[in-house]
């Protein structure tokens, strides 16, 4: 190993730590260049300063998200099924290599899936989730380069319209669930509507979850516990024939999609049960009730997840009743007549 000539200049080839070490080779125009260069990286080694270039990372993007899942998500409550998304957008992608991920490709890819029907929200998540596994191993220090995802922005969102049950609705629909043949679809759709709680959380209670005139709602989907009282009526009768202890319901997830349809109740498009949830938080603000305080209750990990039902209540924006120019001008007639 020496300085050779090649036919683009001179090239030094050497091993500035030894042969145990990493090989080096680089071209200079000029053969002095070489040797200054080959000179310098020695230098540093013998004084303990040299720092081998790292070696290219050969993980494919699937691998990546293995990673993300040993390091971080198998601690989420839905870390699987994040996973299970995550390795079907890397087979949409055919697994490139992870330091030579293409953004115009998940661009086209997303325009794609756009435009055969997927929502935008649901593409937001798929980003947000590649987002955050390089981030992960960033943070662990077992990705060495830049998140390729990280420029990559949002698709806008439509804002939908809240869809809630009036009050009307709740009657009707609850008089359709005590014909149900369930016995558990009315007291889970009376728990959900007394707390806010989703589907899930109140049709997975245990009996060791709720005393002292309050529901603790554990491990739910944003990992945040979080206690809400409940009236006596609706304790005593969760526990009329179940047990205090072990798992209280059995699913009736299509018994309460029946008793809708029994009611006569046209739901949005992919709400069903979380109407229920809904429901709860768009006639607390409308009665009166605090914002931070829904927020507390529906377990938000953030103020602007609550902030969508603003504008439901008594007192939101209520001066444009008032300081409009045609009440000024009323205001205005009456105190010269």
């Amino acid at each position: 190993m020496a300085i050779n000539k090649v036919a683009t200049g001179w090239q030094a080839d050497f091993f500035p730590e030894g042969r145990a070490g990493k090989r080096i080779r680089k071209t200079f125009k000029k053969k002095v260049d070489a040797q200054n260069f080959e000179a310098d990286e020695k230098a540093k080694a013998r004084q303990g300063e040299y720092t081998a270039p790292p070696k290219k990372d050969h993980r494919r993007l699937s691998d990546i998200c293995d990673s993300w899942h040993k390091l971080h998500g198998n601690t989420l409550t839905t870390g699987s099924q994040r996973l299970t998304i995550l390795k079907k957008i890397c087979r949409a992608l055919d697994d490139p290599f992870a330091r030579n991920i293409d953004k115009l490709q998940f661009i086209e890819y997303r325009d794609q899936r756009l435009g055969s029907g997927i929502t935008a929200n649901h593409l937001n998540h798929e980003l947000t989730y590649l987002k955050a596994c390089f981030n992960v191993l960033i943070k662990l220090e077992d990705w060495k380069l830049s998140n390729p995802f990280q420029n990559i922005t949002k698709l806008k969102v439509k804002k939908k319209r809240l869809g809630f049950l009036s009050l009307e609705e709740i009657e009707r629909l609850l008089l359709a669930l005590e014909d149900a043949r369930n016995p558990d679809v009315l007291i889970i759709t009376r728990i959900c509507l007394e707390t806010g709680c989703r589907w899930g959380e109140a049709q997975e209670l245990d009996g060791q979850d709720i005393h002292n005139g309050r529901i603790h709602f554990i491990d739910t989907k944003n990992g945040l516990n979080r206690s809400v009282p409940i009236g006596k009526n609706l304790e005593i009768d969760i526990f009329e024939g179940r047990a205090r202890r072990g798992i209280l319901f059995c699913s009736a997830w299509e018994a309460f999609n029946n008793g809708v349809e029994r009611a006569k109740i046209t739901l949005p498009k992919g709400q069903k049960t979380h109407v229920l949830r809904l429901s709860y938080a768009s006639h607390f603000v409308m009665d009166g009730g605090s914002i931070m305080d829904l927020r507390k209750i529906l377990g938000h990990e953030n103020i602007q997840m609550t902030m969508i039902y603003a504008d439901l209540s008594p007192e939101h924006l209520e001066d444009s009743v008032k300081r409009n120019p045609l009440k000024q001008i009323e205001r205005k007639r009456n105190k010269t007549a």
